[in-house]
């Protein structure tokens, strides 16, 4: 049997090495082994550090926009915590109070200063267009440290990407060159 007559599966092969020729790269098909070691971690921590990098950066946005309407349109008033919760993944307290417009709400509030009892009277600072979604501990309206530390984390994320791409890149870079 031939080179030419050995099937079908010769047939495949050899369609693809003509198509690889075609683009300059037949060599470099054969020779790709897929990803193993260091090049596949790359690949892995790549994915992971976008992902968290994205995550924070979008959460910062969120809780820069929460803080800036608090800034702008902060008002001030008393109310009463119906139900302070600790749990792992991290501490509310419901708080009922009375807007400007007699309205009465209740919000969930995440930041505190000191974390308040079931029945404690609380200070709350809200934003009047929208108190259920924009209210927290009068004592620190309007909280920037929060948007600022997850964009500190979004960023540092993105700096080690950097460092973990940078070496590789300008190794295929110089050799490129020479």
């Amino acid at each position: 049997m031939s080179e030419h007559e050995s099937g079908w599966r010769s047939a495949i092969e050899r369609r693809r090495d003509r198509r690889l020729a075609t683009n300059g790269d037949s060599q470099h098909a054969r020779d790709s082994k897929p990803l193993h070691g260091w090049p596949a971690v790359r690949i892995l921590l790549t994915v992971i550090l976008l992902a968290f990098a994205t995550y924070t950066l979008v959460l910062a946005g969120f809780a820069y926009q929460e803080a800036a309407v608090l800034r702008d349109e902060r008002a001030l008033t008393t109310g009463q915590v119906e139900k302070a919760v600790r749990a792992k993944r991290g501490d509310y307290a419901n708080v009922r109070f009375t807007t400007r417009d007699s309205h009465t709400v209740s919000a969930k509030i995440t930041a505190w200063e000191d974390f308040p009892a079931q029945g404690d009277r609380v200070t709350v600072c809200y934003a009047p267009r929208d108190p259920d979604s924009y209210a927290q501990d009068a004592r620190l309206c309007p909280d920037f440290a929060a948007p600022l530390l997850q964009g500190i984390a979004g960023l540092a994320a993105l700096a080690m990407l950097a460092a973990l791409w940078t070496p590789w890149l300008l190794h295929r870079v110089l050799n490129r060159q020479s």
